[in-house]
């Protein structure tokens, strides 16, 4: 069953210094993803959230959220990392 809800997604933003080489550029990446005030009524379970582009598994088990490992980019949605 497809089904989208509105919720609150805090997430650590991670830097990944540029390579020794001159030309190489920095990119982030976001790790430690919660979800927070989605709505009660979603069964326990595994989902996928998804946040300025980018999209994390998670699980909810009793109300309680758990993602499952770092967030990655949605190639099909643009992304600017300021």
């Amino acid at each position: 069953m497809e089904r989208e809800a509105d919720c609150e997604i805090l997430a650590r933003r991670i830097v990944v210094p540029p390579a020794r080489e001159p030309d190489a550029l920095c990119f982030c990446t976001y790790t430690d993803c919660s979800i927070v005030g989605a709505p009660p009524d979603l069964p326990d379970g595994e989902y996928t959230a998804s946040f300025e582009g980018y999209t994390f598994q998670a699980t909810c088990q009793r109300g309680l959220w758990l993602s499952c490992g770092p967030a990655s980019r949605n190639p099909q949605i643009p992304v600017f990392d300021a």
